[in-house]
């Protein structure tokens, strides 16, 4: 116990004592990149401001295949300079390794954007390493300068990395590519690609039509089950990191589920259909007349209906009776007709056009309009009521002082 203890203590002494870094800010394929990772026969991410230096790739290198060469070119002092994006009073690690050539005099010596310290050269290849804090939040600058040496003397960069010190990882992953592979009756199989991070993707989560399906690890495959035959599903699916990050939604797959077969006999019918009697019944699933896309409803229509009668069971607006409910006042009603173009709570023409309207919905916002109508025509009554009893008031005041004037 006292050992488990005393371990412990050694883990939590050793992360406290421990900086986190974020993801490689050297992002390039370079030829100063990585050795293990990025490292290409490229200056890319490299720039120069002066005509008397030229940047080129060299097999002269620290580690790997190749190094950053700047060489100065004719009189003056070259610069190259090298930008990455910063986060103000976020501190950064800066790290590489350089030389000069001999005779030469370069120097990393400007920081734009940066609070950092001069570094020197000398003709074999050095490790440098120092903490950079940012003064702006934006595109901060490296410069290295060649202040004096021979035409053709060079300075050389290998090895570059600047990483953000104890910064959250806040890069989500990119999206997915979903594809369906497969199908039956009742499955639907799923792969997907493409999805990267800066760290690595840890997981992914899968949504049938909206709704988060299944939370699934590092892999590429799986099989939706216990779906219903002849039925319309849309996925989508998003991939996330060990920090959390979510990407945004991939690509939506639709599927229709293949037909079920059925060995059912009596009163049974193909598929989901059940036959008792004279009734006839969908067991699962949604019904589509005139389309294969039902979607979330359990019977989509596409054409006319001709009925007797509908029977919508929804709530009531009978709320507004409440002696609690916030009847708005009429200023506050010609406002939102002035601002919105409609009555409050009700869909503007351009969202009915769009979505259409629930039946059951639309009459009870009606109700909900005449009752506050009819509270509205209760008011004014008791107004008319109360101006009608000071008008008499009048009158009677109006009589008593014609009748004062005649006793004169």
């Amino acid at each position: 116990m006292k050992t488990r203890y005393f371990l412990s203590l050694i883990i939590i002494a050793f992360l406290s004592s421990t900086e986190l870094y974020s993801q490689e800010l050297n992002n390039h394929s370079n030829a100063a990149a990585d050795p293990n990772n990025t490292e290409t026969n490229a200056t890319t991410g490299f720039s120069s401001f002066a005509s008397n230096g030229v940047i080129s790739s060299t097999t002269d290198s620290n580690t790997g295949s190749y190094a950053i060469k700047f060489e100065r070119t004719t009189t003056g002092s070259p610069r190259l300079y090298f930008e990455f994006e910063v986060v103000a009073g976020q501190e950064y690690e800066l790290k590489y390794t350089g030389k000069e050539d001999t005779g030469v005099d370069a120097r990393l010596r400007q920081f734009l954007g940066l609070n950092g310290n001069q570094q020197s050269f000398t003709d074999t290849y050095q490790p440098f390493d120092q903490i950079l804090t940012a003064t702006i939040t934006g595109t901060a600058r490296l410069e290295w300068f060649i202040l004096s040496g021979d035409i053709g003397g060079s300075l050389y960069i290998d090895n570059l990395s600047i990483r953000a010190v104890n910064a959250a990882d806040i890069e989500a992953p990119t999206s997915p590519t979903l594809i369906s592979t497969g199908q039956s009756d009742t499955t639907v199989d799923l792969t997907w690609s493409g999805a990267t991070d800066n760290t690595a993707v840890t997981e992914y989560k899968l949504f049938k039509n909206g709704v988060m399906e299944a939370t699934l690890g590092a892999v590429s495959s799986y099989q939706v089950s216990g779906l219903d035959p002849q039925n319309y599903y849309e996925f989508t699916l998003t991939a996330l990191d060990a920090a959390g990050n979510q990407s945004s939604l991939s690509n939506v797959v639709a599927v229709t589920t293949d037909q079920a077969t059925s060995t059912s006999t009596g009163n049974q019918t193909p598929g989901n259909w059940t036959l008792d009697g004279d009734n006839l019944f969908y067991n699962n699933g949604n019904v589509g007349i005139g389309t294969t896309a039902p979607g979330i409803w359990k019977l989509a229509v596409n054409g006319n209906i001709r009925a007797k009668g509908v029977k919508v069971e929804t709530g009531w607006a009978d709320y507004v009776f409440e002696h609690d409910y916030n009847l708005p006042t009429l200023e506050e009603v010609a406002r939102h007709i002035k601002e919105k173009g409609h009555l409050i709570n009700i869909p503007s023409a351009k969202e009915v056009e769009l979505n259409g309207i629930e039946l059951g919905e639309m009459n009870k916002l009606l109700l909900e309009k005449i009752e506050e109508l009819t509270l509205y025509i209760l008011q004014q009554e008791k107004t008319i009521q109360k101006q009608s009893e000071q008008l008499e008031q009048l009158k009677d005041l109006e009589q008593r002082l014609l009748k004062l004037e005649q006793e004169k």
